[in-house]
C-alpha cells in the first residue's frame, strides 16, 4: 500500500466519494454533506503546503484511504509544533480486512513522515467520525498512541 499528499486538484474527484461514505458511516450523518467546504478544505491545504496536508493512500490509483491533517502550536501554547488529525478514514470496502489495516498504517505512517519533516513533537488523533472506535482505539494503541481525553456528543433535535 503506498501514500502520498495531495499535489494539486486532480485528486478532488478521488476524495469526495471516500469522504462521502465516511460522512454516511459517521456520527453525523445528519448533517448536509457540502461539497464546496470539501473543495475548500483541500484549496486550503494545498495552499499552506507547510502547515497541512492531505495524506492519501490506496494502490493503482484507487485512494482507499485519507487523513486531513494540520501542524502548528498548541492553542495556548508557543514555540513546540504538533500536528493535529481532524480525520482519518478507510473505505468502507476495505476496513475490516487486512487490505484496510494496511491503509491505515501506510496513512499513519506519512503522517508521521510529513509531521516529522516539519519538527513536529507529537501527533493527535481526533477520531471525530465516531465509526469502529473499538477498532480505531486497538491500532492506534498498537503503534503507540495514548489516550488524552476523549470526544463525546449528544444529538438535540435539528429545527
Amino acid at each position: 500500500m503506498n501514500y502520498w499528499i495531495c499535489k494539486d486538484v486532480s485528486d478532488i474527484p478521488k476524495i469526495i466519494p471516500l469522504i462521502h461514505e465516511a460522512h454516511l458511516a459517521s456520527n453525523l450523518r445528519r448533517i448536509p454533506l457540502n461539497i464546496q467546504k470539501i473543495e475548500s478544505i483541500v484549496q486550503k491545504s494545498l495552499s499552506k503546503k507547510e502547515s497541512s496536508a492531505i495524506m492519501l493512500a490506496g494502490r493503482r490509483g484507487m485512494v482507499e484511504g485519507a487523513a486531513y491533517c494540520e501542524v502548528g502550536e498548541y492553542i495556548i501554547g508557543s514555540k513546540i509544533l504538533l500536528t493535529t488529525i481532524h480525520g482519518i478514514f478507510v473505505s468502507n470496502r476495505l476496513r475490516k480486512s487486512l487490505a484496510g489495516g494496511r491503509v491505515a498504517l501506510s496513512l499513519f505512517k506519512g503522517i508521521e513522515t510529513w509531521s516529522t519533516s516539519r519538527k513536529s513533537s507529537a501527533i493527535w488523533l481526533h477520531d471525530t467520525f465516531g465509526i469502529d472506535e473499538g477498532r480505531t482505539h486497538k491500532l492506534v494503541r498498537k503503534i503507540g498512541f495514548s489516550t488524552a481525553g476523549a470526544t463525546y456528543f449528544k444529538n438535540t433535535p435539528l429545527r
